[in-house]
């Protein structure tokens, strides 16, 4: 109950959720948002009170605090967005399986395993789809675990607003329950976002390579008498050789599957992504620099927190733009080699000028993610940190 889909192992499907309640959703969102407002009036507070906010590890907790909030948001976003979308996200999701299986049948009937490069790039894809799975499951335990420290935010904010004094207890189970619940739940929406992304690129990728011409070539008796249509045999990468029109047909079902995410994915809700991961990146970063020797005299739990503050946003960013570039980079060669080896006159020539490339655009109108966003926001995280710094 705290994930709005489920999956139905005989058909293979994606389906949303029969036991996610409207008013489990409406609970869960509810209790985000008011401790959002809280977590929010409590650090600003803090700011400004007399006593300030101390120095050292309690430095480092402000901070973290803000970070938890900025990541609060994020989920929120995300939850709002899938909520709205459930059907159009399963609708998807079930499309793209069906048209996986097709490629692959269209695969086997030539007897062909997938080139190594598809190989490599699946694996990866699967590798990022376990520890995606893993996280889904483990961040809520860490998260409950964590509370219990007495510098953890949630902690501090629930001691000094609730005035309870949260122990690691059997008293305090439900509690810990309920928070660890309600992030199990954002996770879960955010986690699927993030596989539905990653399963769309693979697919994108895989299909074109396999489509992309090696020769074409005019079919004898081509003219068709009817349309005076010049028609070509096309002799893909791995599939063999096709008829013009099933290439066509097959990449214009791609413009369709790129379409579909970007009616998603465009939105601000998910957008406001990298304002979350380049703000988590300045913050943990411009602490573990001012703070270093606190941070590294407390322990190497604590150590590792911030190294992981620092180093997951790059890690995030740098695979965002990877995955997005090679989906682009892989189009633009599918157009690029069909224009060469095809006839200016031709029909699938001026269907090969009406491709344009298969563009990730959440971000827009502002910027479109590709190989480029990552140098940009490394540029970017740089340049505010420096500003800290300085300050």
């Amino acid at each position: 109950m705290s994930s709005y889909f489920d999956w139905d192992t005989e058909k293979a499907e994606l389906l949303i959720s029969k036991n996610y309640f409207s008013f489990n959703a409406s609970f869960l969102l509810m209790s985000q948002i008011l401790y959002l407002v809280m977590m929010s009036t409590h650090l600003i507070s803090k700011l400004y009170s007399e006593q300030g906010i101390g120095s050292g590890l309690e430095i480092g907790s402000y901070v973290l605090g803000w970070v938890i909030t900025l990541c609060v948001i994020l989920f929120i976003a995300i939850q709002f967005r899938v909520l709205g979308y459930r059907r159009h996200l399963v609708s998807f999701s079930n499309q793209m399986f069906q048209y996986s299986n097709e490629i692959q049948n269209l695969l086997n009937e030539r007897g062909l395993q997938l080139d190594n490069y598809l190989v490599k790039i699946i694996r990866i894809g699967e590798i990022v789809m376990l520890f995606t799975a893993i996280a889904t499951g483990i961040i809520p335990l860490v998260y409950g675990i964590c509370m219990c420290a007495e510098l953890e935010p949630t902690h501090m904010l629930i001691e000094e607003v609730l005035e309870v004094n949260l122990q690691m207890s059997l008293a305090h189970s439900p509690c810990l329950l309920l928070i660890t619940w309600i992030t199990l739940n954002a996770a879960n929406s955010a986690f699927t976002v993030v596989m539905v992304g990653i399963i769309y690129f693979q697919l994108s990728k895989i299909s074109i390579s396999v489509l992309t011409p090696v020769t074409i070539r005019q079919r004898v008796n081509g003219s068709n008498a009817f349309s005076r249509r010049i028609e070509y045999q096309v002799m893909t990468r791995s599939l063999g050789v096709r008829d013009d029109t099933f290439v066509m047909k097959m990449y214009r079902i791609q413009q369709m599957f790129n379409r579909l995410l970007n009616e998603f994915f465009a939105s601000i809700l998910i957008s406001c992504h990298h304002v979350v991961v380049l703000g988590v990146f300045v913050f943990m970063s411009f602490l573990f620099i001012e703070y270093s020797a606190a941070i590294m005299s407390s322990g190497i739990s604590a150590t590792v927190l911030f190294l992981m503050g620092i180093s997951c946003p790059i890690i995030a960013e740098w695979y965002e733009s990877l995955v997005s570039g090679n989906t682009c980079e892989t189009s633009a060669e599918f157009v690029k080699k069909t224009r060469r080896l095809t006839n200016r006159k031709s029909y699938f020539y001026k269907f090969v000028l009406s491709c344009p490339n298969m563009a990730y655009q959440t971000g827009e109108p502002f910027f479109g993610v590709d190989r480029r966003t990552f140098p940009q926001f490394i540029q970017q995280g740089l340049e505010f940190l420096i500003t800290l710094l300085v300050m």
